[in-house]
C-alpha cells in the first residue's frame, strides 16, 4: 500500500514591508568651510615721533653752571664740562670760569 502524506498546508507569501532608507551620500557627516587665511593688514610705515630739539643744539643747566643738555638722538642728553670750565648761556659753550650762568 501506498502512503500518501499529505502536503504541509501552504501559507500565503507576505512580502515584508519595505523599510524606509535614507540615500547615500558622499559627502563628509560635518561640510568643511574653506580654510582662509585673512586679508593682511595694510603696511603703514612706521611713525617716528618728532624729535624734541634739533641735533647738537645745547641748553644750560639752571641748577649747575658746569652742566648743560646738548640734543643727541632727538633727545637732550646731561653733558658737563670739564673742570675748571663752566657752560656759558650766552655763548652756549664751555668757558674758563666766570661764564655768564643761567
Amino acid at each position: 500500500p501506498k502512503t500518501t502524506v499529505d502536503p504541509e498546508p501552504t501559507k500565503p507569501k507576505t512580502t515584508p514591508e519595505p523599510q524606509p532608507t535614507q540615500p547615500k551620500t558622499t559627502e563628509d557627516p560635518q561640510p568643511t568651510q574653506p580654510k582662509t587665511t585673512p586679508a593682511p593688514e595694510p603696511t603703514q610705515p612706521p611713525t617716528t615721533p618728532q624729535p624734541l630739539c634739533q641735533e647738537g643744539s645745547k641748553k644750560p643747566n639752571k641748577e649747575n653752571c658746569r652742566k648743560y643738555f646738548v640734543c643727541k638722538g632727538g633727545q637732550y642728553v646731561e653733558d658737563a664740562c670739564v673742570w675748571p670750565r663752566d657752560f656759558d648761556s650766552v655763548t652756549l659753550s664751555c668757558v674758563w670760569s666766570g661764564a655768564k650762568c643761567a
